[in-house]
Formats: C-alpha cells, sequence, structure tokens
C-alpha cells in the first residue's frame, strides 16, 4: 500500500523544499555579513566626509544595501510561505 497521500512522487518533493530551505538560508547568510559591514562603512563615511559628491555616491551604496537587504528579508518571507503552503497541502 502506497502512503505517500496521493503524491506520486513520495518524499522528492520535501527533499527539494529542505535544500531549497537550506540554500536560501545560507545564502541569506553570507549575504547579510558583508552587507552589514558595507553599511557600517558607509554611514562612517557619511560623518567624516561632508562633499557633495561623496554624499551622492554614499547614497547610492545606501539604497543598493537597502535593496539587497529587502532581497533577503524577501527570500525569507518567500521561504516561510512555501514551507506553510507546504505543510498544508
Amino acid at each position: 500500500m502506497n502512503h505517500n497521500n496521493g503524491n506520486v512522487f513520495g518524499p522528492i518533493p520535501q527533499r527539494i523544499n529542505n535544500q531549497r530551505g537550506q540554500f536560501v538560508s545560507g545564502l541569506a547568510n553570507k549575504v547579510n555579513s558583508p552587507l552589514s559591514n558595507i553599511q557600517l562603512a558607509n554611514e562612517m563615511m557619511d560623518v567624516i566626509n561632508e562633499d557633495g559628491d561623496m554624499k551622492l555616491f554614499s547614497d547610492i551604496i545606501k539604497r543598493n544595501c537597502h535593496r539587497i537587504n529587502q532581497l533577503i528579508i524577501d527570500s525569507r518571507m518567500d521561504e516561510m510561505s512555501f514551507e506553510f503552503t507546504d505543510k498544508l497541502a
């Protein structure tokens, strides 16, 4: 008797889901550390240098750090949503 609740593929989707979760989590952790260092250095540049050109570059760095950080947050939220809906199925 087959006890996989109608899932023809058995445990394979669950293993893929687990590997996906591990990948997303690992990638987020690896990106988050250097991103934090970049953000800190950028904040220090703002304090030290009042030059208009440096401010422009600093703003570019801040915007892109924010975008990367938002991607990390979104990927974690997607992963949580994916795991939740998978458990409901």
